[in-house]
């Protein structure tokens, strides 16, 4: 690749699954407002205040210590229920 292909390829955005991401510049872009949403909102909708209120509540915890006991529980009965057609039997 020459040295104008580089620069080519290096100015050009690149678009990657969120899934392709490290941990850490998942987080860095989920924690932008812009990532929520890719049409222009008004002045006064604004999203910052919340995701950093919620990155604060979030901060140094694990999933697994926000998933409840009878969380787990209502999951596998939905997903019994939904595999047996909505009947419980």
């Amino acid at each position: 690749m020459s040295i104008t292909e580089e620069e080519s390829a290096a100015n050009q955005p690149t678009r990657k699954s969120i899934l392709e991401l490290s941990h850490e510049e998942a987080r860095h872009h989920l924690l932008k407002s812009r990532s929520y949403c890719n049409f222009d909102l008004p002045e006064y909708i604004g999203f910052d205040q919340l995701i950093k209120d919620v990155d604060k509540i979030l901060l140094n915890k694990n999933l697994s210590d926000m998933v409840t006991k009878k969380h787990h529980q209502n999951s596998r009965n939905s997903r019994y229920y939904s595999h047996n057609g909505g009947s419980n039997t």
